[in-house]
């Protein structure tokens, strides 16, 4: 027997098991989002301090529609997108309200990585706003990067 508000009540054992299998399945629910979000932001993290300085200059778009055709080259274009399409869906996931996580932050590190036309004058776009761009400037300072260029 234990104690609600004063009451006694007879502990049915089903639900003494229930109450301890749901405590170890929130420990580990915790671990796995705690897990989740370091992940995401490491990987966002990685995408923006290693970009170029002026991976989004104009002369800089047009050296990367240039291709060799080599199997190396189509191998790293495949295997970009597919790591730029993984983040983009996981970046949605993390932004849904009841899941914490650096969603928006992980879908446009996806974004980075993905080809499709468009991307250069999108990329612009967002990331020219004058407090993004000052946000992740100041992360790049920190691990001794150049800043981004918009032009």
């Amino acid at each position: 027997m234990f104690s609600i508000m004063g009451a006694n009540v007879c502990a049915v054992p089903w639900i003494t098991e229930l109450l301890e299998q749901t405590g170890r399945h929130t420990i580990l629910s915790g671990f796995l989002v705690v897990i989740a979000l370091a992940t995401s932001f490491a990987i966002a993290l990685a995408v923006l301090v290693r970009l170029p300085s002026d991976y989004l200059c104009a002369s800089r778009a047009e050296d990367a529609r240039r291709t060799d055709g080599t199997a190396g080259f189509w191998a790293w274009r495949i295997s970009r997108n597919l790591l730029g399409a993984i983040l983009v869906v996981v970046g949605a996931v993390l932004s849904l309200p009841a899941i914490p996580g650096q969603g928006l932050i992980t879908v446009l590190a996806g974004i980075l990585l993905l080809d499709f036309p468009g991307r250069v004058r999108l990329l612009r776009k967002t990331l020219g706003r004058p407090l993004l761009l000052r946000s992740i400037n100041r992360l790049r300072a920190k691990f001794s990067h150049p800043p981004l260029i918009v032009d």
